[in-house]
C-alpha cells in the first residue's frame, strides 16, 4: 500500500468532566495534578496568507508577504486551531514574549 510511510498527526480530546475525579457520591473535585501539569502547546499567530503554489515557489529573500493580521498589532494565541487569547508582542529577558491582553471565551 502507498502512503503508509507518511507522517500523520492524531489528536485525542477528552471532555474535562472525564478528567475530573469524583468522590463516592459522584461529586466532582478539583482536577488532579497529573492533568493540570500536562504540557499544552500555545502558538502565537501574527496573521495568515493564502498564496498560489506557483507564487510560493517564486518566493525569495527580500520578498514581502501581506498578512491578514490585526491592524491594532495584537497577536492571536492559539491552542490547536482555536484562538484563546489576544496578546501584545514584546520581549522579556532578551527573548520574544506575549503579554495577554484578553481572553477569548468559547
Amino acid at each position: 500500500m502507498r502512503g503508509l510511510d507518511d507522517v500523520c498527526r492524531l489528536r485525542v480530546g477528552f471532555p474535562v468532566s472525564c478528567l475530573e475525579p469524583s468522590d463516592e457520591e459522584g461529586r466532582r473535585s478539583s482536577r488532579p495534578a497529573e492533568v493540570t501539569s500536562l504540557p499544552v502547546r500555545l502558538r502565537a499567530v501574527i496573521g495568515h496568507a493564502d498564496l498560489p503554489l506557483a507564487e510560493l515557489a517564486r518566493l525569495k529573500a527580500g520578498d514581502v508577504i501581506e498578512l491578514d493580521g490585526r491592524e491594532d498589532g495584537l497577536l492571536s494565541l492559539c491552542i490547536d486551531d482555536a484562538v484563546k487569547f489576544t496578546a501584545m508582542r514584546g520581549r522579556r529577558g532578551g527573548r520574544l514574549a506575549a503579554q495577554i491582553m484578553s481572553r477569548i471565551e468559547d
